[in-house]
């Protein structure tokens, strides 16, 4: 299936759930936005560079990979915590780590 997912190339031109529009603030560039796409699409990015084109190192993917998986935590946590001053700062595009 992900084989399908890669030929039609449907993921360079996704749109992001609205449930994860807010992570387009974290990740602004080319390069980041295409890797969170990459990444909702296929959840992992052993072959990104392959596949979209974007030449990046595995250290720099990592790195990403590590933002987004925090960014889930500290939202989930916050949500669980029904922390709304932390949510509305995710949201915005403002909180640190």
């Amino acid at each position: 299936m992900n084989d399908l997912k890669l030929v039609s190339g449907k993921f360079f031109d996704s749109v992001l759930p609205k449930d994860k529009q807010y992570l387009l603030k974290y990740f602004d560039t080319e390069v980041q936005e295409m890797f969170l796409r990459y990444y909702l699409e296929f959840g992992n990015t052993s072959h990104f560079t392959e596949h979209t084109g974007y030449i990046c190192t595995k250290r720099w993917l990592r790195g990403l990979r590590s933002r987004y998986k925090k960014l889930l935590a500290a939202r989930k946590q916050a949500q669980k915590e029904m922390d709304l001053d932390t949510l509305e700062l995710i949201q915005m595009g403002k909180f640190k780590f």
